[in-house]
């Protein structure tokens, strides 16, 4: 089977914003620390341990948690480089980066919000964790 962007490469150089853009999102998706998701992974690897600590559980019931996010890391890191390195084709040799600053701006909110969450994930774990409390004591 071919790699998710295989027909693409080469748009870092082509567009280096966007690519470096691209490049932190899907490093947030696949868990870096000091980004969005790693606080959430971290607290799912610290609950599964804790309930097979708790609960007598075996270690495989943390073993698929653990396959999914590596296997999902090597997809999105294999798609990130087929996407963003390697040889420009033909077809997207005049493709331009975005230059105005108002054009950027989405992209740039995005990667300040990723870090914030990143660095400081009690700002949204605070106001869930009332409703994950009343949750785990069976109502809602």
């Amino acid at each position: 089977p071919r790699c998710p962007g295989s027909e693409l490469g080469g748009l870092a150089r082509q567009t280096p914003f966007i690519g470096t853009a691209f490049l932190i999102g899907s490093l947030a998706s696949v868990g870096m620390p000091g980004l969005c998701n790693f606080p959430g992974e971290l607290l799912i690897f610290f609950g599964a341990i804790e309930a097979v600590k708790l609960k007598g559980m075996t270690m495989w019931v943390v073993a698929p948690a653990i396959f999914g996010i590596v296997v999902g890391a090597i997809y999105q890191l294999r798609a990130v480089s087929h996407i963003l390195f390697g040889p420009v084709p033909d077809r997207f040799q005049k493709v331009a980066d975005i230059q105005e600053w108002w054009d950027r701006l989405p992209y740039i909110l995005l990667i300040v919000v990723m870090l914030i969450l990143g660095f400081f994930p009690s700002l949204i774990l605070n106001v869930a964790e009332p409703s994950v409390q009343a949750l785990l004591k069976g109502g809602f």
